[in-house]
């Protein structure tokens, strides 16, 4: 999917911070392999986190599945366990999608 229009095409209605994260995120995950993706998505979370970028369940459901593309279902299971986890620390934390 051309990076300058899965936003559309998607039917995501992300901020212009977002919008460039992702971007950013899409283009960097087209250069790993599939053995980085678990590590990549871990830094993409971190530096999220550390710009104050929160993503809705939609948001993240959309940026689960782009990662977890060509995953095993062990993989898959891995980043669902650790979406759980961080879903829950969100709610715990107070955190919202902005």
């Amino acid at each position: 999917m051309n990076s300058a229009n899965w936003n559309e095409n998607m039917g995501l209605n992300m901020s212009p911070e977002k919008t460039a994260f992702m971007n950013a995120m899409l283009d960097e995950m087209a250069r790993k392999s599939k053995n980085e993706m678990m590590p990549f998505l871990l830094s993409v979370m971190n530096r999220a986190n550390a710009n104050g970028i929160r993503f809705s369940d939609e948001e993240t459901d959309f940026i689960v599945g782009k990662l977890t593309q060509g995953m095993s279902s062990a993989e898959k299971k891995k980043v669902e366990m650790l979406r759980q986890m961080t879903r829950m620390m969100g709610r715990s934390s107070g955190k919202r999608p902005h």
